[in-house]
């Protein structure tokens, strides 16, 4: 990814909340992991927090590994990013009609080693989920898709979460420390803030528009964006696996687009937030704080999205479950969030 030279662009804090909650639909999870560096970077308490949490280091929760105790290390945040199967405007009130998140993906920032890790969490992942009374109460916990965690829950807040809850379950009982959600609209608001994204395409989607053959290169409309990112059953092996894949595309060439915007203007950020604020759905980022410079935050290392292995079978309803190899779960956790014990 290119790096962006020293300028005076300034954003706010809340800025960074609303646009990593678009980069969740659109799993845009590189420029999410920027602005969030960003913050922390530009934190002054961040250095003496840290110094707090190893001085009680012993308190760390800690997990087995390959025969070898492993700790969470205080550096490394985390942050999780949901898409939500739902427009803005559909009617979400009451107990499970908030919709499913449909898009998962885990951000760790390790601020020490200037890296960005990425984590995409397929929505039929098989994990214990909370399932909520009408009250909101905790009933009882069952094995479902992970994306049904966010059905559970009468507002947008208790969806949140319980669907962290159910990442927590499956990550061995690592927390999440920051998380936000958005709707369907993010996806073609950041098309249109960004002119729209130019991709070529590495499936047929004729079936949705006769414009988006296999191989073609388009710019997309708004639909044609939430057709690349969204649609699945009509689309390749209609697997969620390979709508993932796809989503990925999407990813690179709307980084790179708006990697050119914000070159170009430095004024592009505040354009950008004007598009997308209306579309956070709920997030727990406290936006009142301003930052100041967030370009060094261009220097970490952003790694490619790691998916877990494992396997895929037709559950009794009839519907997609992915059971994660537990091996595959415990090694990413010990690599990217913890360290060897002393």
């Amino acid at each position: 990814m290119s790096r962006s030279g020293r300028s005076g662009r300034r954003r706010s804090k809340r800025q960074v909340a609303v646009l990593a909650a678009v980069l969740a639909v659109i799993s845009i999870a590189a420029l999410a992991g920027v602005y969030f560096l960003g913050e922390w970077l530009e934190n002054r308490s961040y250095q003496e927090q840290r110094q707090q949490m190893s001085e009680h280091f012993g308190e760390l929760p800690t997990m087995e590994y390959a025969g070898q105790t492993y700790v969470r290390r205080p550096e490394v945040e985390t942050v999780l990013l949901l898409g939500v199967d739902q427009h803005l405007d559909d009617d979400t009130w009451g107990f499970q009609r908030g919709g499913q998140s449909d898009f998962l993906l885990l951000l760790a920032l390790d601020h020490q080693n200037r890296t960005i890790h990425q984590l995409q969490i397929d929505r039929d992942t098989m994990t214990d989920v909370t399932v909520l009374s009408l009250l909101g109460d905790q009933k009882s916990t069952r094995t479902l898709q992970i994306c049904l965690s966010y059905a559970y829950g009468g507002t947008n807040e208790e969806r949140c979460k319980n669907t962290v809850a159910a990442v927590e379950n499956l990550l061995g009982g690592q927390r999440i420390d920051l998380y936000t959600a958005v709707k369907l609209d993010g996806i073609g608001a950041l098309n249109r803030a960004l002119g729209g994204i130019t991709v070529t395409l590495p499936e047929d989607y004729t079936d949705l528009d006769p414009m988006m053959a296999k191989g073609a290169t388009l710019t997309l409309t708004d639909a044609q964006a939430e057709h690349l990112v969204r649609a699945r059953m009509y689309v390749g092996d209609g697997t969620n696996a390979s709508r993932m894949l796809r989503q990925r595309v999407f990813l690179k060439a709307a980084t790179e687009q708006l990697l050119v915007k914000l070159r170009e203007s430095a004024d592009f950020a505040g354009t950008l937030f004007d598009a997308l604020e209306e579309i956070s759905s709920y997030t727990n980022f406290n936006r009142g704080r301003l930052i100041n410079e967030v370009n060094r935050a261009y220097h970490y290392d952003i790694l490619p999205a790691e998916m877990f292995t494992g396997e895929y079978k037709i559950g009794r309803g009839g519907f997609m479950e992915f059971y994660a190899d537990e091996d595959s779960i415990a090694a990413w956790v010990a690599q990217n969030l913890c360290e060897l014990k002393k």
